[in-house]
């Protein structure tokens, strides 16, 4: 079975089934939210126990399968993973050693899954391995594997070393893996304004700190980090050789829940979440960034929504990126769109919207995508953001019949019927 397959069918399925069962809690998966929306929650605290009630709670017990009724016809199918030896794991990261290295989410604790001798990880096994520094255990964090094969992660929206690991706090703590060793080595942030918040175990005062900051390796195999909430905004790239940051150009926006995008070009995309229709590219042999074309159709959730967040982005093998809209529905005009942007030419076209399921709408707000083997892109959506159910569907490659279509395909094997995309 090809390994890169393997891979995208078995991550996500460990993902749903490792997510069984921190013993007898039924805490909520915490959101990742923006800085304004965790601001007015400060200020409203009835407001975030009415929005916490709301959300899945993270299941219990062992895996429960939760076939869909009628199964879609297109697509593949999903296999279950080797039960890991931890419930609630996120951030899985494909090592360049073949191994899987995944996080229990909020800890210290981080597991590998290593496939069989023929490269399939649905019957592969799992170890420990090292933990993070002491006082660090984010949720939400960047995190890259680095041409060398070691792990880099900075920041959190979350950390559990804080005395209620509830509380976003942005912090800027970070460490790098090696996977020789199986060891994690701290590394200290950017110096210099905006990358440190106030109060490291937070409050939301939040004009610093990296957070839930987009990053991305560039061409030459350097890891680039912004900090989620610093403004004006910063960006630095990372000496992997000294593990130190150097500063470097910084979009003109505000970059609280933005990505980064690597383009075929080699440039760096970024749609901005406060500037709705706005793009920004930047260049890795200059260090600037300038602006891009305007996207067709907002892909933000719109303002009255309250919740500030967008979808994800892919580049496909043919060199467009596919960007998915998070509109969760609280206006007149619910259909979440999707657009797709040619950086060769630096144009945008619109693309089809997310389709509705039993006349109700999904969006991708903080949901995830993977691009197939085939050009095709996984992707999962729910209706608002934090709802169940999830379902998966597959945005079809240009060279398909039909081109740039969206279909639906079978769910994971277990509690898709009971998470938000988010999770």
């Amino acid at each position: 079975m090809n390994r890169t397959w393997t891979f995208i069918l078995a991550v996500v399925a460990l993902i749903a089934a490792g997510a069984c069962g921190h013993a007898q809690t039924q805490d909520p998966v915490l959101p990742k939210l923006s800085v304004s929306k965790s601001l007015y929650f400060q200020n409203n605290p009835e407001a975030r126990s009415q929005f916490l009630a709301q959300l899945p709670r993270r299941p219990t017990g062992q895996p429960q399968a939760t076939p869909q009724p009628v199964a879609p016809t297109f697509g593949g199918t999903w296999t279950a993973v080797t039960t890991a030896p931890a419930s609630g794991l996120c951030n899985p990261l494909l090592l360049t050693n073949g191994t899987v290295l995944v996080h229990d989410c909020g800890t210290r604790n981080w597991y590998v899954l290593h496939p069989d001798n023929a490269g399939n990880y649905a019957t592969g096994s799992w170890s420990a391995t090292g933990l993070l520094p002491s006082g660090y255990g984010p949720q939400y964090h960047a995190s890259a594997v680095l041409p060398d094969g070691r792990v880099i992660i900075q920041g959190g929206e979350y950390n559990v070393a804080c005395n209620n690991a509830s509380t976003e706090v942005w912090t800027s703590l970070g460490a790098i893996y090696d996977p020789v060793a199986g060891t994690w080595t701290s590394v200290s942030p950017p110096s210099g304004s905006g990358w440190t918040n106030t109060d490291a175990c937070g409050t939301e005062s939040a004009n610093g700190g990296i957070g839930d900051a987009a990053s991305i390796v560039l061409p030459d195999g350097v890891f680039m980090l912004s900090a989620c909430c610093a403004n004006p905004s910063v960006d630095a790239l990372f000496n992997a050789t000294t593990l130190t940051y150097s500063a470097t150009g910084a979009p003109p926006t505000y970059q609280d829940e933005q990505g980064y995008m690597l383009l075929q070009t080699g440039n760096v995309l970024t749609i901005d979440v406060w500037d709705p229709n706005a793009t920004h590219l930047y260049n890795p042999g200059t260090g600037a960034w300038t602006a891009g074309a305007a996207t067709p159709v907002s892909l933000i959730d719109p303002t009255t929504c309250g919740n500030f967040e967008i979808g994800p982005a892919i580049t496909r093998p043919d060199g467009t990126t596919v960007a998915f809209g998070a509109n969760t529905g609280c206006t007149s005009s619910p259909a979440d769109p999707t657009a797709i942007y040619t950086a060769s030419t630096n144009s945008w076209v619109q693309g089809p919207n997310v389709p509705a399921i039993s006349s109700v709408n999904y969006d991708l707000a903080d949901a995830p995508a993977a691009i197939l083997p085939n050009g095709n892109i996984l992707f999962a959506a729910s209706p608002g953001f934090g709802n169940s159910p999830t379902h998966f569907f597959e945005f079809t490659s240009a060279t398909s019949s039909p081109a740039n279509s969206i279909n639906q395909v079978a769910d994971p094997v277990f509690n898709a019927s009971t998470s938000g995309a988010f999770y």
